[in-house]
């Protein structure tokens, strides 16, 4: 897998595990097996690199785990024709900071988000890169109490060290304290919903059945769902 980073004054990073059976998407299993959550999670990187290629000015590279072990992450890199890189060691506050420090050299900007936000229109990541030409750091809240996009400018704060466990609500507000003590600027954007529970994923089936743009723009998602409700998967009960 490469290493490259190459910096560009824009950069989408989008992180993501190899989709197998028990490593991803565990908080749907049960009612979901565990090939179902893997299936979820090709779905929503699928849909989430389709859209999110679409930004103008903004470079997008997939950041891969495990290691050297991700043959569906970079057949699916290919595919959309963005580089495929590995998160590399340490807890996920380690890897986010490496990225984003990576992409911030000579002043540039960066942002993450992860797989887990299909739906996440490529305007809000538009809005996250201008709201970063005048603030140094731009976090989107989840509803579950942490965030689905952090990025920043030029550095990186001092916030990846967390208290709180990743994942756990309060990684949020953890988050704007350890900013505001740091006397970091920041702008916040609209809350929005990670996919991690049944009852989010719900929600999301839900969301397809509409004829919004951003519900048009989930086709992988979509047709998972469609198989699912012609074999009777309890999601779409």
């Amino acid at each position: 897998m490469p290493h490259s980073w190459q910096v560009t004054e824009r950069t989408l990073y989008v992180f993501a595990k190899e989709p197998r059976p028990g490593f991803v998407k565990t908080r749907l299993c049960p009612p979901l097996s565990p090939s179902e959550a893997a299936d979820c999670h090709r779905a929503f990187l699928t849909d989430t690199l389709a859209t999110q290629v679409q930004a103008r000015g903004v470079r997008v590279v997939l950041v891969a785990t495990p290691d050297g072990d991700c043959p569906w992450l970079r057949e699916v890199a290919a595919r959309f024709s963005v580089e495929c890189v590995a998160q590399g060691r340490g807890h996920l506050g380690d890897r986010m900071r490496n990225a984003l420090a990576r992409g911030c050299r000579r002043g540039g900007s960066a942002v993450v988000i992860g797989s887990d936000t299909p739906d996440l229109p490529v305007s809000r990541v538009g809005e996250a890169f201008a709201a970063l030409q005048s603030h140094g750091v731009v976090v989107g809240p989840s509803l579950d109490g942490g965030y689905y996009l952090i990025g920043c400018r030029a550095q990186v704060p001092p916030i990846f060290e967390l208290d709180c466990a990743w994942g756990e609500p309060g990684v949020m507000q953890e988050t704007r304290v350890r900013l505001q003590s740091s006397k970091h600027d920041f702008a916040e954007l609209e809350t929005w919903r990670d996919i991690d529970t049944f009852d989010d994923l719900r929600s999301l089936v839900a969301f397809t059945h509409g004829d919004s743009n951003e519900a048009r723009g989930l086709p992988a998602t979509s047709a998972l769902f469609a198989a699912w409700s012609t074999r009777g998967t309890p999601a779409l009960g």
